[in-house]
């Protein structure tokens, strides 16, 4: 990594673990870092998608910040230096980016009959690799494990649920793709 002119040394999180078995270094403009911070956080490596998601609501709880100020990353580490150059203008990095997106008081009258009083406190649903969960208010997940019979999930995407039949769907990248409901 490289840090550009008059950037503050970060703190750099290391999460993951290598199928050899040895641990990652990790240089910071040409030195070796004694000790990146080693902690369990969700595996993303694009800003985008449930883990990412994820990712932006614990940064704030972790590191006692007010929000993740830029993201880096890959399916496998560059061999050229990531660089850090300072927070970054995303929206994506804000907690509650889409809020004036979903705010049903904003929707045309038609589209706020169609979508019906559940959808306000409807449960978030994912799809991970065991099967559909279930996410309350209160953030208690429920899982919902698939039938023997369906497929293993590679590379969950996104979930919806039906709110008319309570029909939940998942879509998948790995292998050939598949979508679950």
């Amino acid at each position: 990594m490289e840090l550009g002119r008059d950037t503050p040394v970060p703190t750099v999180v290391l999460a993951g673990v290598r199928d050899d078995g040895r641990q990652s270094e990790v240089w910071l403009n040409g030195q070796m870092m004694a000790e990146p911070v080693r902690m369990e956080l969700p595996m993303t490596y694009k800003p985008e998608g449930y883990r990412f998601r994820d990712l932006v609501r614990l940064v704030p709880e972790r590191f006692g910040v007010a929000q993740m100020a830029s993201f880096s990353g890959g399916y496998t580490a560059s061999p050229l230096a990531y660089v850090i150059s300072g927070p970054v203008d995303d929206p994506r990095y804000d907690i509650d980016y889409l809020r004036d997106e979903v705010n049903s008081a904003a929707l045309p009258e038609s589209l706020r009959a169609l979508i019906g009083p559940e959808a306000e406190t409807a449960p978030e649903v994912r799809l991970t690799g065991s099967g559909f969960e279930l996410i309350s208010s209160e953030g208690m997940p429920e899982l919902i494990d698939l039938p023997l019979d369906m497929p293993g999930i590679s590379w969950p995407m996104g979930a919806a649920r039906d709110a008319e039949t309570g029909t939940l769907y998942g879509v998948t990248l790995g292998g050939e793709g598949f979508l679950y409901a």
